[in-house]
């Protein structure tokens, strides 16, 4: 079972959490937070950041960065 959420503000900035594989007794993925934003250049152009942190058991922390641009 996973279990998560994202709060946005305007369309624009976002922040996310969850929780993942709940109810496993040997999970490796647990708590993910990250955030994002998006930016309209024009009305077809978009370009967006995102950020996430997870918590992958062995592997401590994992951080991801993503940019994107629509066009």
């Amino acid at each position: 079972l996973d279990v998560g959420g994202e709060l946005s503000w305007r369309d624009m900035v976002f922040v996310r959490g969850g929780l993942k594989s709940l109810f496993l007794p040997e999970r490796e993925e647990t708590f993910t937070a990250g955030g994002g934003a998006k930016y309209e250049i024009t009305a077809a152009n978009v370009i967006s950041f995102d950020f996430a942190h997870q918590e992958f058991g062995k592997f401590g922390g994992i951080q991801t960065l993503a940019v994107g641009m629509t066009f």
